[in-house]
């Protein structure tokens, strides 16, 4: 059976057999060995062309912040300052009882 044989086998039916299967990947793997020097070329001028990108692009760093406010109002008069420094974790004079915003809870959410 020739290439022809086998393209006509497979354009007469709609299935194809395993044997069938295995001959086109080896015509297609001998094909891409065929052409072995123009893979080899793109791949080289692609990783040449993206390293240059990668090394000439300036970094661009992003950065997010996000907190947790409660909302019990505080009797003295540093309730903002108080407010201020529980953000980041510093408790600062008892500010209360906490609730869902307090010490363990907040490092859980």
């Amino acid at each position: 059976m020739n290439n022809n044989d086998q393209e006509q086998t497979l354009n007469d039916s709609d299935e194809i057999s395993l044997k069938e299967l295995i001959l086109k990947i080896q015509s297609w793997w001998r094909y891409l060995l065929s052409k072995w020097k123009i893979i080899l070329a793109a791949g080289i001028i692609g990783g040449v062309i993206g390293y240059t990108y990668a090394y000439f692009k300036k970094t661009i760093y992003k950065a997010e912040l996000s907190f947790a406010l409660q909302d019990e109002k505080s009797v003295d008069g540093l309730s903002s300052a108080t407010g201020l420094a529980s953000q980041f974790g510093i408790d600062v004079g008892g500010a209360g009882a906490g609730g869902e915003f307090s010490e363990d809870n907040l490092l859980e959410y």
